[in-house]
């Protein structure tokens, strides 16, 4: 069907004339369901939209502004810390190249190790993050290395601090519930950091549940 490629979590088709039974028969091998108009302005306005509620949102959003890497002493040099730069190359204990700093950051700041404690921590008046990474590993399973140029040395990290500003939004949704046939569904709409944002969660005839949310 020609609806099978949009980006829906579910699908509602609604006709003036009502729907063949071959329509109706065809929807319901694809999961979709369908209303009539004269469906929609017979139903009880209360099933079909439900009461109101209330869904309290958290976001964070983050800007790293400095990298640290910390190495213990070895041999004749002493402890360090470098402010590192994104392109930076980090290495495994092999000396071979496994990315830039920027790659790792990115990969940090989106982990569920740190946006998990993150937003359940962070309010409002919070304005800077850091998140620390102890005995960081390269892919591989070994340590995470920099390249030392004067002298030339291969320095495992012992400690990776990723810090910078950050804003934190708590917004409220205020939510409409509501049933067509099988599917139940609630939306809610606000303003989240001067934007518009919505919610859609979804409950299918098949028991699983969907949760879309889009800013725009």
């Amino acid at each position: 069907m020609k609806h099978e490629r949009l980006p829906t979590n579910a699908l509602i088709l609604v006709s003036r004339s009502g729907f063949t039974k071959n329509a109706r028969a065809k929807a319901k091998s694809f999961g979709i369901q369908l209303l009539s108009y004269s469906e929609i302005e017979t139903a009880e306005v209360g099933k079909l939209l439900g009461a109101e509620s209330t869904l309290w949102f958290k976001s964070a959003t983050v800007t790293v502004e400095k990298v640290r890497v910390y190495f213990p002493p070895i041999d004749s040099l002493g402890a360090e810390t470098l402010v590192a730069s994104m392109n930076n190359l980090l290495y495994n204990e092999a000396a071979e190249p496994v990315g830039q700093i920027s790659a790792l950051v990115e990969q940090a700041i989106r982990s569920e190790a740190a946006i998990k404690p993150l937003v359940e921590a962070a309010e409002e008046e919070h304005k800077w993050f850091e998140l620390v990474w102890d005995v960081p590993y390269a892919p591989d399973g070994s340590r995470l290395c920099m390249m030392k140029l004067e002298p030339t040395k291969l320095r495992i990290a012992e400690r990776i601090r990723i810090e910078g500003p950050c804003s934190v939004a708590i917004c409220r949704f205020g939510m409409q519930q509501g049933r067509v046939g099988d599917l139940a569904f609630a939306w809610g709409s606000t303003k989240v950091a001067g934007k518009d944002a919505m919610l859609v969660a979804t409950v299918l005839p098949s028991g699983a549940k969907t949760f879309t949310y889009s800013v725009k």
